[in-house]
């Protein structure tokens, strides 16, 4: 660097005289002029010894996301202006608009996705989404959209606490006060509230109006006269609208028999039941039940052993729900696969009665039609399917009513008691080391550049 320095200066050439004038012009204490050459090759100096720690910087760059929006009945609640969703739906646009690929993802019952597509693309499916769904499957939801896009990081909107392993979570839940229906069935509904303190309302059951007392954050059940069809209504307002409506509808429960027993073919007319030859709800079928039945079914064994009374019974399964065994004896049927259970006992701990989630097993229809438990378990097998009822979200439904003669309706505890505030997980932005080192030499060149430039001027 000193020779760069010195390598245009002239050589002295002593001069008679000379010394005397720099001697005078010394006398004075002349100020020194900053070299400017020197200055450059110092500084190029510098930046060439900072190029060398290769220094860079983090640059922030969106990439590739995977978006879930909760679509379920709380977030319509309008505790936060105008709607939770609506709240999910502002956060999610900037994610969408600096996204360069992303997916969409509406969690409800079943998840609904869009994309891959740029991030903007996705802007107007966003806007067309509307909240409503009995429930929200997280969990699938950001399985479906990691599947379409492995490895982006997954941002989850929503009123309930993120699944584990989410990169990104805004919760949009506020604490607003709520009543809502919360079960419903033939002749009672329950009633839960889902605020600090008592709640003393009315709740409309067809053209009668009832008066109901429900406990701050607890429930209510009230019965009402049964019929086929109902419209209940909470009429006033609160939080969530969507649970201040309910249908109950019922429809013939349609049954196929393999064989046609005059008892219970009669019996089947007084219940109500339809007999139909494709698509039945409960299917009625003679002999020993397979491992796994396909849908469910209702098998009378063909033949059994010596009768033992019946010592005890579970009385929790729905199928048994009043029905009265004790002291009855039932012949013992052959033995069921081993994914059947028993239900009814003898007193030695031997099954007569066997169960298994899709179906019943029982002894020979000869040996039940004449007691009187039996028309109450044949009404306890038909009950489940006596109700027309689906959830919200049911075939994209997303208020209630009735379609087709089924009722949709919310009836979602969880629904009805709002999710309340959780902490945030913002996504933390992707950051891309940019080097530094290229351009400091490159500065580094331009100073040399302009130190030679004075440098040649100066011996010109």
């Amino acid at each position: 660097m000193y020779w760069l320095y010195r390598r245009a200066r002239p050589h002295p050439r002593p001069a008679a005289g000379v010394w005397l004038w720099q001697r005078a012009l010394g006398r004075g204490g002349a100020r020194r002029r900053v070299d400017l050459r020197l200055l450059l090759l110092l500084l190029a100096t510098i930046l060439t010894a900072l190029a060398l720690a290769r220094p860079y910087l983090l640059r922030v760059s969106p990439g590739p996301l995977v978006l879930v929006i909760d679509a379920s009945a709380s977030m319509a609640a309008t505790d936060r202006a105008p709607n939770r969703f609506a709240a999910a739906q502002a956060l999610a646009r900037p994610l969408l608009e600096a996204a360069p690929q992303a997916v969409l993802v509406r969690a409800g019952l079943e998840p609904r996705v869009f994309g891959p597509a740029p991030g903007p693309a996705l802007l107007e499916p966003l806007a067309a989404l509307q909240p409503g769904d009995a429930a929200a499957d997280l969990e699938a939801a950001i399985r479906q959209g990691q599947a379409l896009l492995p490895g982006a990081p997954v941002v989850v909107l929503s009123d309930t606490p993120p699944p584990p392993g989410v990169d990104g979570y805004w919760n949009v839940a506020a604490t607003g006060e709520n009543r809502g229906i919360t079960a419903l069935g033939r002749g009672f509904l329950a009633i839960g509230n889902a605020s600090g303190r008592l709640w003393d309302g009315r709740v409309q059951v067809g053209g009668q109006t009832l008066e109901v007392r429900v406990p701050a954050g607890g429930f209510r059940v009230l019965e009402y006269p049964a019929t086929p069809a109902t419209t209940l209504r909470l009429p006033d307002p609160d939080a969530l609208e969507l649970d201040n409506l309910a249908f109950y509808r019922e429809r013939p429960p349609r049954v196929r028999l393999e064989a046609a027993p005059p008892s219970l073919v009669r019996l089947l007319q007084l219940l109500g039941a339809q007999r139909v030859r494709q698509n039945p709800d409960l299917e009625v079928r003679f002999g020993r039940p397979p491992e796994d039945p396909e849908g469910f079914s209702v098998y009378f064994a063909t033949e059994a052993g010596e009768a033992r009374r019946v010592f005890d019974l579970e009385p929790t399964h729905p199928a048994l729900r009043s029905v009265e065994l004790v002291g009855y004896a039932l012949p013992i049927p052959p033995p069921p696969p081993t994914s059947w259970r028993p239900i009814v006992y003898d007193a030695s701990g031997e099954g007569l009665v066997w169960a298994h989630p899709r179906g019943l097993y029982l002894p020979p229809i000869e040996a039940l039609q004449d007691l009187p438990a039996f028309p109450v378990l044949i009404y306890n097998l038909l009950a489940p399917f006596r109700k027309a009822m689906a959830p919200l979200g049911w075939n994209g439904v997303l208020e209630p009513q009735v379609v087709e003669g089924v009722a949709v309706n919310l009836s979602a505890p969880s629904e009805t008691f709002l999710p309340r505030p959780v902490p945030d997980r913002p996504l933390h932005a992707a950051r891309t080391p940019v080097p530094l080192a290229p351009f400091l030499v490159l500065l580094a060149a331009l100073l040399l550049w302009g130190e030679a430039r004075l440098a040649g001027r100066r011996s010109a």
